[in-house]
């Protein structure tokens, strides 16, 4: 963001995306069989997944 101009850039909040276990499971299964990759591996990194909310400021 400050590479586009934005200035006083910051976290504001930061969230875990939400997913169900059986939504996991079945995600990671789909991904597992069409890329090869562990469906652990799949499982772990949807579980890493966040939400990020920024503020910027950029002058007119």
């Amino acid at each position: 963001m400050e590479a586009a101009g934005f200035r006083d850039v910051h976290v504001v909040q930061k969230s875990r995306f939400e997913i169900e276990e059986t939504g996991i499971d079945a995600y990671a299964r789909s991904i597992a069989g069409n890329f090869d990759v562990p469906p652990e591996a799949v499982r772990e990194a949807a579980r890493s997944v966040l939400s990020v909310q920024v503020f910027g400021r950029k002058s007119a």
